[in-house]
């Protein structure tokens, strides 16, 4: 838990920060939601796609026979 709630508060201190900066990159705060939610989006379906990349197969289980 301790680990846990040390990233929480670490990312609420740390937000407002790089929000702050990702403002001043895309002009707008609108902007700046909008381009975080397209990388979220968009590492999401990257991360997917690794997942799915063939490895749903488990090696260690071989075919009945």
């Amino acid at each position: 838990m301790g680990v846990w709630t040390a990233c929480f508060f670490f990312g609420q201190f740390s937000s407002p920060w790089l929000v702050h900066q990702a403002e001043n990159l895309v002009g707008s705060m609108q902007g700046a939601f909008l381009a975080a939610g397209l990388v979220g989006i968009f590492a999401g379906i990257t991360i997917i796609g690794f997942l799915r990349d063939g490895s749903t197969q488990n090696p260690s289980i071989s075919p009945a026979e």
